[in-house]
Order: structure tokens, then sequence, then C-alpha cells
């Protein structure tokens, strides 16, 4: 809703403004990034709980189950193998919804808007888009 308040367009068709911002922007952008955040992170902690699986194991049989505890093998290899392509599909699958939602990345001042119930074209206009344009750079760069 904070976004909303700052995205104007030249009419005063009730519900018109509403339906051309959810029209242009299904997803925030900090929504859609903490929820990479979020999917990326998360195979991590299975590597993390197979670690701590490993040690438990040792602890509860008082003796060394595994050779090498710096060495990845066998199940702990596998879970960081799957944990990789989990986290390079997320990161992947995020920027392709970056890409999809915000228009190849781009963010233009200037939309324009005919979905009902606006009486016809309407100009709306983005506040700080470049601000979120940039957002949206330093988000594919960084993935």
């Amino acid at each position: 809703k904070d976004e909303q308040k700052d995205f104007i367009c030249n009419t005063e068709q009730p519900g018109c403004e509403n339906v051309c911002f959810d029209h242009f922007f299904p997803i925030s952008q900090v929504r859609l990034w903490a929820l990479q955040l979020i999917m990326v992170s998360t195979p991590s902690l299975l590597v993390a709980l197979h670690v701590a699986y490993r040690e438990h194991r040792e602890a509860k049989h008082k003796r060394r189950l595994y050779e090498d505890k710096g060495n990845i093998d066998g199940g702990l290899f596998c879970t960081y193998t799957i944990s990789l392509i989990f986290k390079t599909g997320f990161e992947v699958g995020s920027l392709l919804a970056f890409y999809f939602l915000f228009n190849g990345f781009d963010m233009p001042i200037l939309l324009q808007c005919s979905q009902s119930p606006c009486p016809n074209t309407v100009d709306c206009y983005i506040a700080r888009a470049t601000e979120k344009k940039i957002f949206l750079y330093i988000m594919g760069c960084t993935s």
C-alpha cells in the first residue's frame, strides 16, 4: 500500500488508479526480493541440518563414523549438490520473475492504462521510477 500512494493517474474515476496499479505491479519489488532471499537461503538449511545430523550420530555412537569432517562425501555431497541445484533454480526463477513482471528490468516514468473501470486510456505516473529501475538492476546483478 505504501508504493501505491505515490502512483498517480490523471483520472477521478473511482477504482481506476487501483486497477492500473495492480495491473502494472502485481507484486511489490521488495516483497519479491524478500521471497527470493527466503527461497535461496532455505536449501542451505538442509546442508546445515545434514551436518548437525552427522555430528549427532557421532556423539551418539561415541566414535568417529566419518573419515574426515572437512571432506564432503556420500550423503552430504548429495545434499550439498541438491541444495546448489535448488538455489540456482530459485535464483534463475527470481530473475525471470523480475524480468517478466517488470517489463524487462525497465521502469518507465509514464504508463498508459486502459483497464476497466477507466473511462479511456489514462496516463499514470510512477514515483521514484529511476530509483526503482536502479533497484531492479542491482537485484539482477547481485543474483
